[in-house]
């Protein structure tokens, strides 16, 4: 099933969509993204947050609901529910529509080209954490094991999935400065 994800990506992915995800990529990385923190900064100030952590714990978590207060953690969800189901949305299509374009135009073993779902899966586990610690800090104080343990996981998988879309990003653009890795077109 995966491979086919990936297949019809390649097969449908075109130029245009990615200079479109890559605008509104821009635009959340210039506009959204320095508004939502100045609003993140007025409500929890210079608190840590478990989306911007890259390891935390349970305990971290529980710390962090009681740092917040009422106000703060009322935001944190909000946030999580508005800005944070976009911004996935936004990074990934950047993300799957750049590797796609440039794995599409490298000559590379089968397995490779799957390099284009690796954005997916890192929003999935965002969308994961943002679901576990916006119902965490809705239900705090209550205790929420499962929740606080799941949270700091999908934390840290989204982060090595995102780095290792980038990273991917980057080796697939030096591979196509390379003729040897350089073909027309997939298929052919």
């Amino acid at each position: 099933m995966l491979h086919e994800v990936s297949q019809t990506l390649y097969r449908t992915v075109r130029l245009w969509m990615l200079l479109v995800a890559t605008a509104v990529f821009a635009y959340f990385i210039l506009v959204v993204l320095p508004g939502e923190a100045a609003r993140s900064a007025e409500l929890i100030g210079d608190l840590p947050s478990p989306d911007t952590s890259l390891i935390y714990s349970a305990s971290d978590l529980y710390r962090m609901a009681q740092e917040y207060g009422a106000e703060g953690r009322a935001y944190y969800v909000r946030a999580r529910y508005t800005f944070d189901v976009a911004w996935p949305l936004a990074y990934a299509a950047f993300l799957v529509t750049s590797l796609t374009v440039v794995y599409g135009r490298l000559l590379l073993p089968d397995y490779v080209y799957l390099v284009n779902l690796l954005p997916l899966a890192a929003a999935d586990f965002d969308f994961l954490e943002n679901l576990t610690a916006g119902v965490f800090m809705y239900r705090y104080p209550q205790a929420s094991p499962l929740l606080a343990a799941i949270a700091p996981v999908a934390t840290l998988f989204k982060w090595l999935l995102i780095a290792l879309s980038f990273l991917a990003l980057l080796a697939g653009v030096i591979m196509l400065t390379r003729p040897r890795f350089r073909r027309v077109g997939r298929g052919e």
